[in-house]
């Protein structure tokens, strides 16, 4: 008979009728309910591609290296020697 609202339930209860004659066996009464889509998986998928989205934009943006550049030879406080002999250590 399809689904009915009952007092104190939120959601509405399907309900049905037995038919007790013998020529009525197998037979379906009622209206067909519209079969309810299911958003389960659409919005898992929607997550995960937010969840990928956001952890790129954090690593981009906190955890990946900086850029180094080599210093300037100028800039060494000390000159770097030619021959490695010619340093003088204390002895």
């Amino acid at each position: 008979m399809g689904e009915q609202a009952v007092k104190n339930i939120e959601k509405p209860v399907r309900v049905y009728r037995v038919l007790m004659e013998p020529e009525q066996a197998g037979k379906v009464i009622g209206r067909k309910t519209e079969k309810q889509t299911k958003w389960g998986w659409k919005a898992a998928c929607v997550a995960a591609v937010l969840v990928f989205v956001v952890a790129g934009l954090v690593w981009s943006f906190y955890w990946r290296a900086p850029k180094i550049e080599p210093a300037s030879k100028e800039r060494w406080p000390f000159p770097c020697p030619t021959n490695p002999l010619s340093l003088s250590f204390p002895s």
